[in-house]
């Protein structure tokens, strides 16, 4: 069946459940979509190959290079990719209200992020990756491996500056921990993260402690074997910095819309 073309659409936003959102847009060009929200009430399907297409076929959806994640309770979780350098759009994907189900919620985003059939235009391009996660919203991270935490930052490859907020600054510290008994996957999970912020109101010492072990493993991993032949000789890791993120709750920057670039808030640990 032909899709059917949208040559004005610049704002589409959609509610209901997850289940139909791969077949709806598996009909629809909109190639000057400008803003594309997605209200799911439930949880999204774990292979969205049509979704990825539809992305594709839009572009000013290919080219974002931030991604604000922001886990909360109400008025539900939100992920919202947008670009800090050009005119680009704006995807979001919010959750409905998840007090009872924190963990079906993270395992939504897992699905999204590392689908069978992921190579997310989306994932792909983030270099700014923001999480904040409400302390009333927590996921039980006793079981690291299977709490959803490296599924989720696994695809975001091109990832260089990592700001962690809320209950997220000891939840990813733990997850980073957890990565550092192997080399391998230490080396594997944000393999181009270059700074990591923290706010500075959670960064408690056991936190710092388990992020310079997750750093330390870093350090100790060669490069991939392709760089390794291209440049005769092994390589190390740059060694990942470490900042205190003196966040302003007053102006937000996980609030959807604004545009804050974090410069100006960041002190050097």
């Amino acid at each position: 069946m032909a899709r059917a073309v949208l040559p004005f659409l610049a704002s589409l936003e959609l509610r209901g459940a997850g289940k139909y959102l791969d077949k709806l847009v598996a009909f629809v060009d909109a190639p000057q979509l400008d803003k594309f929200k997605i209200h799911l009430s439930d949880g999204i399907e774990p292979d969205t190959l049509e979704l990825l297409q539809f992305i594709r076929r839009t572009p000013r959806l290919t080219t974002l290079d931030e991604a604000r994640m922001i886990l909360r309770d109400r008025p539900g979780s939100q992920v919202t990719f947008s670009s800090q350098t050009s005119q680009s759009g704006v995807f979001i994907m919010e959750l409905s209200e998840s007090h009872f189900w924190p963990d079906l919620a993270l395992l939504s985003l897992t699905d999204f992020c590392a689908s069978p059939s992921q190579s997310s235009p989306l994932l792909s391009t983030v270099e700014n990756l923001y999480i904040y996660e409400e302390h009333e919203w927590q996921v039980d991270t006793d079981d690291i491996e299977g709490s959803g935490w490296v599924g989720v930052l696994r695809p975001f490859a091109a990832v260089k500056n990592l700001y962690l907020s809320g209950e997220s600054v000891r939840t990813i510290a733990d997850t980073l921990w957890f990565l550092s008994d192997e080399i391998e996957a230490a080396a594997e999970v944000l393999p181009d993260l270059q700074k990591i912020f923290l706010d500075k109101t959670e960064a408690h010492q056991d936190v710092m402690e388990d992020i310079a072990q997750f750093v330390n493993a870093r350090m100790a991993a060669p490069r991939s074997s392709h760089e390794t032949v291209l440049e005769g000789f092994i390589q190390f890791k740059p060694i990942i910095a470490v900042s205190l993120w003196d966040v302003d709750w007053d102006d937000n920057p996980f609030d959807e819309g604004e545009d804050d670039d974090g410069d100006s808030d960041e002190d050097k640990a």
